[in-house]
Order: structure tokens, then sequence, then C-alpha cells
């Protein structure tokens, strides 16, 4: 599991995320990437960060989406699945994430997600 130290958890965050892993066979689970805008800028980049054209649909930022997606944020993993594929590429200076779930999809897991019921995250503004 890895949990950012900026981010707001539900919580039964952990709880959401492992029946994620055990209804969908996932091997991967995570919640939908929320912010919380307070000023201006704020609001204008978040509004960048959930909108189509910026995001290009990527559905770990759609609040309405379940299913599999691409990566997730702040994910719960298998260890199983993740010690047969490797850890963390802890050379990567950033998207070790993103890095980490496209190798679990090409060993033919699945990166899930579920919508409104499952507690999401927000990151938290520096």
């Amino acid at each position: 599991m890895r949990m950012d130290a900026h981010t707001v958890y539900q919580p039964d965050y952990v709880l959401r995320c492992l029946e994620v892993l055990e209804t969908n066979s996932a091997a991967n689970a995570g919640g939908p990437q929320r912010s919380r805008a307070t000023g201006f800028w704020q609001r204008a980049i978040h509004a960048g960060f959930h909108s189509p054209f910026a995001s290009g649909g990527a559905h770990f930022r759609n609040d309405d989406y379940r299913g599999p997606v691409d990566t997730v944020p702040y994910g719960c993993w298998r260890r199983e699945f993740l010690r047969s594929i490797g850890l963390f590429d802890e050379t990567l200076v950033r998207n070790q994430d993103d890095e980490l779930n496209m190798r679990i999809r090409q060993a033919g897991g699945i990166v899930g997600r579920t919508q409104q019921s499952f507690p999401g995250t927000r990151r938290e503004p520096h």
C-alpha cells in the first residue's frame, strides 16, 4: 500500500482497496485522483487536471468511472504479483507508479478502481 504524506484519506480507504483487489481480481487497486482548490490559481490548475482535454480522458481522474484503468495514485498491490514483476524502479526520478502499473498491465494484471463508493484521496495544497 502506498500512502503519500500530503494526501487526506477516508477512514476506510485501505478496506476499500482490499475490496477492489478481491472483487475484481485486480493486481493493484486505488481511488480516483481528486484535488482541493482554494485560490484562483489552484482552481485553474484543478479545472485543467480534471478536464478531458488536459487529462486526455484518463479514467483515474474521473470520479464517475469504475473499472480497469491505466494507473491509480496511492495504490494497493497484491504482494505476490508485485514481487513477480519486480518492485518500484527506484532509478526513476518520478512516475514510478505509472511505470509499475504499465508493467502490471503488460504482465496481464488489472489495475482497478471503482466509482463514488470508493473513498477517494485529495491532494493537499503546498
